[in-house]
């Protein structure tokens, strides 16, 4: 059993950080980082509506935050906590908390909250949710019953706090099994980690002796967050409704409810994230209309991008890709003059995809 002396404890939970903790952050990281890629939930669209091409593919991940606990907070803990870690200042403490390696996912919306949750239980081959602390729900219980997150263990706080909490471990990993961390995953919404955000600013603890008008205004602010919550969720239903049933006129503006459509019939994909940045690029090349996008996008030039980009990079084009070289099409017929164009195009993204990784 290790000494209690702080000196000793540091030096400890140092070595376990080095060896354990930060490779684990490492590894956990690069997992996740495929979450934030657009083409990942892409299959997801069809368990919204059923149909592949007509509706935007889910985005659902704004942020992934990862962090390793501080030494002065695990000692805070343990001091706080004797009844639980009952060898005080030692390793065997440390190694008892399930948050010294914490992970936070930042999603858009409520909706996205089920698709997490179906995605975790779904990589069972990589990771394992805790069957002692199994996942908690910091929602209200009308909410978790329309989310049909029922089987999540319901908690309420008093402040308002809103979260799912999940303890997970890596399955795959090149740290031994026996010494793997158990790690927490807070998965939220925009709206939510802002209030999570302002309570911990605040210092906020309904638990610590606090005046009524506090704590009735946190429980007041609380409900008001959730209301904006559900009216963004609300309009990204909208949406989703509208693109999966409309029907556009040649004459439309172009916009977020019939460009994702419009590029199915393409057979274009296109991610509810990517919406913002494809209708710049095509409206700044004068596609502002349904009928200007559909006269760019013959299926003879449909067919020369996706023929020169095999050609030249020998993978088809990304939807983003797609859309670009079909904008820098426009006003030309010459098939020649096209094919020189899209080159052009491929190395000038190629260029900015380079400045953006010497940047990172």
């Amino acid at each position: 059993m290790e000494s209690d002396n702080e000196q000793s404890f540091l030096e400890f939970y140092k070595t376990y950080a080095e060896e354990v903790l930060f490779p684990s952050e490492r590894e956990v990281k690069i997992l996740l980082s495929e979450w934030k890629k657009p083409d990942y939930w892409r299959p997801s669209a069809e368990l919204v509506t059923g149909k592949e091409q007509r509706v935007a593919a889910p985005s659902p991940v704004h942020r992934v935050r990862t962090r390793v606990k501080r030494v002065e907070s695990v000692m805070d803990k343990i001091l706080r906590r004797p009844d639980v870690f009952t060898d005080g200042l030692s390793s065997d403490s440390f190694r008892k908390m399930n948050d010294t390696l914490g992970v936070r996912i930042i999603l858009y919306f409520l909706s996205h909250l089920p698709l997490i949750d179906r995605e975790i239980r779904k990589l069972d081959d990589k990771l394992e949710i805790s069957s002692t602390e199994p996942p908690k729900a910091y929602l209200p219980k009308d909410l978790t019953d329309q989310l049909s997150l029922m089987h999540l263990n319901p908690k309420q706080k008093e402040s308002g706090y809103a979260s799912i909490h999940y303890i997970l471990r890596l399955r795959d990993s090149e740290i031994p099994v026996e010494q793997r961390p158990w790690f927490e995953l807070q998965v939220r919404t925009l709206v939510e980690d802002a209030w999570g955000e302002i309570e911990h600013v605040l210092g906020y603890k309904p638990e610590k002796r606090t005046s009524f008008a506090v704590k009735r205004q946190f429980q007041i602010i609380s409900k008001q967050l959730a209301a904006v919550d559900e009216h963004f969720n609300f309009l990204h239903a909208e949406l989703t409704r509208f693109q999966e049933e409309m029907e556009y006129a040649e004459s439309d503006p172009l916009n977020a409810e019939n460009l994702p459509p419009e590029l199915g019939t393409m057979g274009i994909g296109c991610a509810q994230s990517e919406i913002d940045g494809l209708l710049k690029v095509l409206v700044s090349r004068k596609i502002a209309t349904v009928a200007a996008l559909r006269q760019v996008a013959t299926p003879r030039r449909l067919e020369l991008i996706r023929n020169t980009f095999w050609n030249v990079e020998g993978r088809p084009p990304k939807n983003f890709e797609f859309v670009a070289h079909l904008a820098a099409l426009v006003d030309s017929n010459d098939e020649h003059e096209e094919v020189a164009r899209i080159k052009d195009q491929i190395d000038f993204l190629k260029g900015w995809q380079s400045i953006k990784r010497n940047k990172d």
